[in-house]
C-alpha cells in the first residue's frame, strides 16, 4: 500500500468552493457572520451569531433574519445593494455591535447580502478602563510636584518657601 502524500499543495478555486473549505473557515470566525437570499431569509449562519441569538446555526436556516435580529442592517443592503459599513447597533438585552453588511453579486446578477458584526460592549469597558487609568496617571503626576497644583506665583507660593 502506498502512503499518502501529506506534502503541502496549492489548493485549486474547485477545492475552496465544493470542499466546504469558505464554511470551514467562517464556522471558526470570532465575529458573527449571516448570509441572506433577496427574501431576507437566512442560507448561512455561523455559531457566533447563533450564539447571539439565542439559538443554533440549524434553527436559523431558511429563516427570515428579522425573527432573530429584527433591525438587521443586512436588510437595508437588500433594499438598495449598497454597503453599509461599521453601524452601530443596540440589540436587545443592552448588547451593543458593530455591524458591517454586503451585497453579494454571482455572475453579474445581485443574489444576496452578508453581515460581518461583532460586541463592542468589550471595547467600550476597556475604553472606560483607559480613561480612569490615565485619569490616575495624571492625578498620581501631578502629586510629586505641589507647584504644579498650587502655581509658581502668588501667596501660595510664599507660604511654602
Amino acid at each position: 500500500m502506498k502512503p499518502a502524500d501529506l506534502s503541502p499543495h496549492p489548493l485549486t478555486l474547485h477545492e475552496l468552493t465544493q470542499n466546504d473549505f469558505y464554511r470551514q473557515i467562517l464556522d471558526r470566525c470570532n465575529d458573527g457572520v449571516n448570509v441572506a437570499d433577496l427574501q431576507g431569509r437566512l442560507v448561512y449562519a455561523n455559531p457566533v451569531s447563533a450564539a447571539y441569538a439565542g439559538s443554533t446555526p440549524q434553527e436559523m436556516i431558511g429563516e427570515d433574519i428579522t425573527r432573530f435580529y429584527p433591525k438587521a442592517v443586512l436588510l437595508a443592503v437588500l433594499e438598495n445593494q449598497q454597503p453599509v459599513l461599521d453601524r452601530q447597533i443596540h440589540f436587545i438585552g443592552g448588547k451593543k455591535y458593530i455591524v458591517s453588511s454586503f451585497p453579494i453579486h454571482l455572475n453579474g446578477r445581485f443574489c444576496g447580502a452578508y453581515s460581518v458584526f461583532k460586541d463592542i460592549q468589550d471595547i467600550e469597558i476597556l475604553n472606560r478602563r483607559i480613561k480612569v487609568l490615565e485619569m490616575k496617571l495624571s492625578l498620581s503626576s501631578v502629586e510629586h510636584d505641589p507647584m504644579q497644583i498650587i502655581g509658581n506665583e502668588g501667596s501660595l507660593k510664599n507660604v511654602l518657601s
